[in-house]
């Protein structure tokens, strides 16, 4: 039962033949997880913890560029696979609410949930900054925050915990409210007015930050550029990309349409350079002002485009997306990303990294270190959260 149903929510998606009818699954855009969590990686290593060793132009590009894009390509495809996944299966009445969050918390809480817990125990019996951290007057408030997934809401606690779980306040609204958007998507008639909804309520979503950023209250969202960089206000609009994009996906015969005059390798190779592009951009603009809010949301949008692109190449059965992604090996560091993502918070970054880097040259680090933390990732996703997530799912489902 376990096995079934775990399948069933795997990020693997159905790929569509000529006919534009879904023949069979394809583990591809699990194996773009690992391009994504490599560009994070990238960024912590270059950008926050040796930044000396960042020398050469390539280490300098996806130091400044890899963080920010990223986030943006999960995001982009957590909106379409969730829409994918779940988006029939609401408008059929096959899912309810509790079975679904039971489904989104099962995959993201048991891991956040086992590296806080170690970091707080390890820092308890450690010294440092982190040992000391236990004791400010405001812990209890910062633990209350990182297990309710709301510290991004508010910029005095949006770093503690597991830095890198900001972005688990962000796909934590995005769960909540989805739902609610495919019941409005299910209401319309095609895909322009799905596009206009979508707009719409990315439109509202920012206008709803604004609201919230001007009532003042207390240390909630009291930071204009922390509540649309990291948080879901300034956000949505890369999720309803990829909502779109899955959307469009489910309309089989509007995909065969747009893509028959076209090869299927082409729209693979042109989503690599759409996320290339945006790459080069965030690089080029890496000294410009951040509270350009509006500007970067623009640009974060041509790297959902990017994404979705790929995703349609990827769907339609490019066998060059097949070969680099879908191979086993980057499809497996493709399942385990999510840890790998989480363990760039800097405590472990410390122990794992740390170690690393005092037996091997300056030129082998960064290789070695990533291999350090798949390793630590696949332990950890082996014994915890896969595990876990299975259990969750045959005990409650």
């Amino acid at each position: 039962m376990a096995d079934r149903l775990e399948k069933s929510d795997q990020t693997h998606v159905k790929r569509l033949d000529s006919s534009g009818k879904i023949t069979s699954y394809f583990p591809a855009l699990t194996g773009f997880r690992t391009y994504a969590a490599l560009l994070v990686f990238i960024n912590h290593f270059y950008g926050h913890w040796y930044p000396s060793r960042c020398v050469e132009w390539y280490q300098t590009f996806f130091a400044y560029s890899g963080g920010r894009a990223g986030v943006t390509l999960f995001f982009a495809l957590s909106g379409f696979l969730i829409t994918k996944i779940y988006y029939d299966r609401f408008a059929r009445g096959e899912i309810g609410f509790g079975e679904y969050w039971l489904r989104r918390f099962s995959r993201i809480f048991p891991p956040f949930l086992f590296l806080l817990m170690f970091k707080t125990i390890a820092a308890y019996f450690g010294e440092g900054e982190w040992h000391d951290q236990l004791y400010h007057p405001q812990y209890v408030w910062q633990i209350l925050s990182n297990l309710t997934l709301t510290h991004a809401f508010f910029p005095k606690y949006i770093w503690t915990g597991l830095s890198p779980s900001w972005s688990l306040t962000v796909e934590e609204c995005f769960y909540l409210c989805a739902p609610l958007v495919f019941i409005g998507l299910s209401k319309l008639q095609n895909l322009k007015q799905g596009a206009l909804f979508l707009l719409v309520v990315s439109l509202g979503f920012w206008g709803l930050g604004e609201f919230l950023h001007g009532l003042r209250i207390g240390n909630f969202l009291y930071d204009y550029e922390l509540t649309f960089t990291f948080n879901i206000f300034g956000k949505f609009g890369i999720f309803a990309a990829g909502v779109f994009g899955g959307l469009w996906i489910l309309k089989k015969e509007s995909v065969g349409r747009l893509f028959e005059w076209y090869e299927t390798e082409f729209v693979f190779i042109l989503g690599i350079f759409l996320i290339g592009l945006y790459q080069w951009i965030l690089f080029q603009n890496r000294f410009l002002d951040n509270k350009d809010l509006a500007l970067w949301a623009r640009v974060d949008l041509l790297g959902a485009f990017g994404a979705i692109v790929f995703i349609l190449g990827v769907v339609r059965g490019s066998r060059l997306a097949n070969f680099v992604f879908g191979n086993p090996v980057i499809e497996y560091f493709g399942r385990i990303s999510y840890i790998t993502y989480l363990l760039g918070e800097s405590f472990f970054a410390y122990y794992i990294c740390g170690r690393v880097n005092d037996f091997t040259p300056w030129y082998q680090g960064f290789w070695a270190s990533y291999a350090a933390f798949l390793l630590v990732s696949a332990l950890i996703y082996e014994c915890v959260e896969k595990p876990i997530h299975r259990r969750l799912l045959s005990h409650f489902v």
